[in-house]
């Protein structure tokens, strides 16, 4: 069998209007399913911003909770500690306020 593409073919002019119409609809259909998907991407970015804002917020309450328990009544004014002498280790060991094993005095 041989096809002659040359040919011309007649289409019933209510039947190319159906067809025009499944286009129209399934590219319409198709508009409407991308509106719909991006949508729910501007809704999942909009709940993914407010976590991002609550969650700077906490680690920067974080931050300030971990500034004052490191600095919160411990300074030492910038005074240097000084050493014991072998008599005041001597004399808090007698007084049970020094344990020799525990301290590196020795």
């Amino acid at each position: 069998m041989e096809t002659n593409f040359n040919e011309k073919v007649e289409i019933d002019e209510p039947e190319l209007e159906s067809e025009e119409k499944k286009i129209d609809t399934i590219e319409n259909e198709s508009t409407q399913e991308t509106l719909r998907a991006i949508d729910r991407a501007n809704t999942a970015a909009e709940r993914l911003e407010l976590a991002n804002k609550k969650r700077e917020e906490l680690l920067n309450r974080q931050e300030e909770m971990l500034v004052k328990a490191t600095f919160g009544g411990k300074a030492e004014g910038g005074l240097k500690a000084r050493e014991r002498t072998d008599e005041e280790f001597a004399e808090d060991f007698l007084d049970g306020k020094e344990d020799v094993f525990l301290t590196n005095n020795v």
